[in-house]
């Protein structure tokens, strides 16, 4: 799945967002990571790689597992 850019306004903070990053762990496990850099007074705040994991269990998919790095170097 190609990754997408999307910008909007969380009470009244911009937010930009790059992802979704989709990889396959398992047949019943997925991994779902995407940047997010809050934008506040025009200027970008510090942005962060979050990284969560799902897995099918009793026909749900349910977040197993979840990993946030902050500061990060916008992505190209």
């Amino acid at each position: 799945m190609g990754a997408s850019v999307r910008s909007f306004c969380i009470y009244g903070y911009g937010v930009e967002i790059y992802g979704p990053f989709l990889t396959k762990l398992k047949e019943d496990e997925w991994l779902a990571s995407f940047y997010l850099s809050p934008i506040i007074k025009g200027e970008e705040a510090a942005p962060h790689l979050y990284f969560n994991t799902f897995k099918l269990i009793d026909n749900e998919w349910q977040l197993v597992r979840s990993y946030i790095e902050t500061g990060v170097v916008r992505p190209t």
